[in-house]
Order: C-alpha cells, then sequence, then structure tokens
C-alpha cells in the first residue's frame, strides 16, 4: 500500500486546475501534495469588501492574496465579483492558524498567493463596470449624427457610409433604405460581428475605416446572434474614441442598455436602419420642395407688388393729369 505521505505526483504548471482537482489532490496526502510548486487554478470571482475568494458549485473556496504591486501594474486584469478567473502562484500556509492546509466537513478552504492573473472572463456585471469607466473616452460630437447626415445631404453631396455588415444585414439594409440609395455613397464590407473571438480584427477595421473618407460606420446584421463581440474592451474602446459617427442597425440585439450607449444612434435593426436613411432623405427633399414653393411663392408676391405699384402709379398721373385739366 502507497504511503500518500510520500505521493510524488507532479502537477503540470501551465495546466489550470479546478478547485475539485486541488481538493482531491489535498484529501489524497496528509500533507500539502503541492509543496512549493507553482501551479493554476480556476473558479469564479467572489467579492467581499477588498477580498477576493475563488469559488465552485461545490461550496470549495479558495482566498486570495493580491499583493498592491501585482494589483496595481495589473489594473485592467483585476475581477470584479461574478468574473471566471485563473490565477497561477503557489498553495500558502493559513495565514492565521500557521497549519498548511484548512478542511472543513471535506471542502477546501485556504488561501493562495496569486504572482500572476493568467485570464480573466468577464461577467455582465464586470463589463458594465468597466465600460462605465470607459464612457469618458467617449470623442463628443459636435451635433447629432442625424442632422450631420441632414446637412450634408441638404448640401447636395453623398453621405459616405461603411457598413459592416454579416448575416442578412447588407440585404435588410438596402431593402429599408429604398431608392433613397442613390443619395448615399454606402459601402458594404462583410465583417464578423458576433464571434468574440474576432474582437481584434474587428477592431483593426474599425480603425482603418476611421482612416479613411467615411463620414459615418454602421454595424448591421440580421439574425438572432449574440453580439458579445461588443462586450469586448478593445471593441467599445475603438467605437467611443473615433471621431467618426458611429449607427448601430443590430437585429434582436441582446446588448445590454450601456452597451447601446457606445454608439451614436442605434436601430433595432438592419432595416429600421436603412428606413432610417430613407427618412433622411426625404426629408431634405420636402424641406427643398418646400423651400422652393416658399421662393416661388415669394416671387409671385413681389410681382404682384410691382404691377399693383406700376397701376397704382398710372392712376396717380391720371389723376393729377384732369386736375391739371379742369383747374
Amino acid at each position: 500500500m502507497t504511503d500518500k505521505r510520500n505521493d510524488t505526483r507532479t502537477t503540470n504548471e501551465n495546466c489550470p486546475l479546478t478547485l475539485k482537482n486541488v481538493r482531491d489532490r489535498l484529501l489524497d496526502s496528509y500533507v500539502n501534495a503541492f509543496g512549493c510548486q507553482k501551479i493554476q487554478i480556476s473558479g469564479n470571482v467572489e467579492k467581499y469588501i477588498d477580498t477576493f475568494y475563488l469559488s465552485d458549485e461545490e461550496g470549495n473556496r479558495v482566498k486570495l492574496y493580491i499583493s498592491d504591486d501585482l494589483a496595481y501594474n495589473n489594473q485592467e486584469s483585476i475581477p470584479y465579483d461574478g468574473d471566471k478567473i485563473t490565477v497561477a502562484g503557489y498553495l500558502n500556509y493559513n495565514r492565521e492558524l500557521g497549519e498548511p492546509m484548512l478542511l472543513k466537513n471535506g471542502k477546501l478552504e485556504f488561501w493562495f498567493k496569486v504572482l500572476q492573473i493568467t485570464s480573466v472572463e468577464r461577467c455582465n456585471e464586470s463589463r458594465k463596470i468597466l465600460l462605465q469607466r470607459s464612457m469618458s473616452l467617449k470623442t463628443e460630437k459636435n451635433v447629432p449624427v442625424r442632422a450631420y447626415i441632414y446637412h450634408i445631404l441638404y448640401s447636395g453631396n453623398k453621405p459616405k457610409i461603411l457598413v459592416l455588415c454579416s448575416g442578412t444585414g447588407e440585404e435588410d439594409v438596402k431593402q429599408g433604405v429604398g431608392d433613397s440609395i442613390n443619395q448615399y455613397s454606402i459601402t458594404f464590407e462583410a465583417t464578423p460581428l458576433s464571434n468574440r473571438n474576432k474582437a481584434a480584427q474587428l477592431a483593426e477595421k474599425i480603425r482603418t475605416a476611421e482612416r479613411l473618407d467615411y463620414d459615418a460606420i454602421a454595424f448591421s446584421r440580421g439574425g438572432n446572434e449574440a453580439y458579445d463581440i461588443f462586450y469586448e474592451k478593445e471593441v467599445y474602446t475603438t467605437i467611443l474614441t473615433i471621431p467618426k459617427y458611429s449607427i448601430a442597425g443590430l437585429g434582436h440585439s441582446t446588448l445590454d442598455e450601456p452597451f447601446l450607449m457606445i454608439f451614436d444612434e442605434v436601430m433595432k435593426t438592419p432595416n429600421e436602419f436603412g428606413h432610417y436613411l430613407k427618412d433622411i432623405a426625404l426629408d431634405v427633399q420636402k424641406q427643398k420642395l418646400f423651400e422652393r414653393q416658399q421662393e416661388e411663392n415669394k416671387k409671385r408676391r413681389n410681382k404682384l407688388i410691382r404691377i399693383v405699384a406700376i397701376i397704382i402709379t398710372l392712376l396717380t398721373i391720371v389723376a393729377l393729369a384732369l386736375w391739371y385739366l379742369n383747374r
């Protein structure tokens, strides 16, 4: 029979362990099964005031010791309550009791000295916190996007709009804008808008578009897809900081309300975005028609005034002539 106290099994430092893995190893050994070995562990974050814990569904919990220096140098990676993270470091003695491990009712309780925050998978609530901190980066525009597009059309030019689209996004926009599409210079470019693994690609495409001669950048996708890609910080900070106007036409969007605020204008569907462009073009046409009618009415009034003035002048001359003759 093997003496568990002499358990010399090794752990791959690059392979994250669950809390259950750690518990099972500890329960299978009378001493610290990991010794001074650096390991990685994964779990869900619980935060109480300024203390972080990792926990799992089975009730195992690990208190994390994150030094001030590590927290300061890794502010972008500091977890929030509900995040799922992987950290690298060492299992340590219980700081209060001085015991190697503290096991209660088969549950795992100990503290872990964090040397590195390897990965962070944000939950929606922590994403909102990070977004709110980034909203101050949003580039202020002088006028609303609708007024800006209206002004370009009114001046006789075509607004240049890049539409990054996927799914039925292009087809739906064209259907919505109809014949008014001739009033615009619209470029459609196929772009993944649902796969968060493509976040870097989308951010780079936005930055490239920002350097080109577009008046606005739109994001259009039909269908019922997740839009987690817009939860990625690289994507939403890029949208917030570009000076170009941004418009969202995302069908059946599941984006939380705060994330819709990164755009300058939001439509519920690509088709609605198309109608939005159509309505602006029609408004410009109506305004110009109204102004032409006003100008024509003004010309008619001026012509009538001149005629009346001539008649009055003639009548005055006739009256003076009769007066002179009858004097």
